[in-house]
């Protein structure tokens, strides 16, 4: 269903998009299912239109998470996750923003 949500031009939407795949990234079984789809990187990555930084960075956490676990870091490097995490280390982040990221 977030592959489908998340391409919806919805600040809101794309936020709990972003959290629910950081929160499949974090379960072994969930997380196994979710690189059986490569449609789900994919999605992931297109929530980085987002003009929250707290969503791309959940996003950047989630690549993250898959990149740090054996069965999905090939998976996700082939898919394009060094590529999400270039784009966001590019990103330019005031201080405000990203003291807010911060504490919260």
């Amino acid at each position: 269903a977030c592959t489908s949500l998340a391409k919806l031009e919805d600040e809101p939407t794309m936020s709990a998009c972003a959290h629910i795949f950081c929160f499949i990234s974090t379960n072994d079984l969930c997380r196994r299912e979710l690189v059986k789809k490569p449609a789900a990187l994919y999605s992931l990555s297109k929530l980085l239109r987002s003009n929250d930084p707290k969503t791309e960075m959940v996003v950047g956490k989630t690549v993250c998470n898959l990149m740090g676990k054996e069965d999905s870091r090939f998976f996700t490097v082939q898919e394009g996750g060094i590529e999400v995490l270039r784009a966001i280390a590019l990103m330019k982040i005031d201080e405000g923003e990203k003291m807010a990221m911060e504490s919260g």
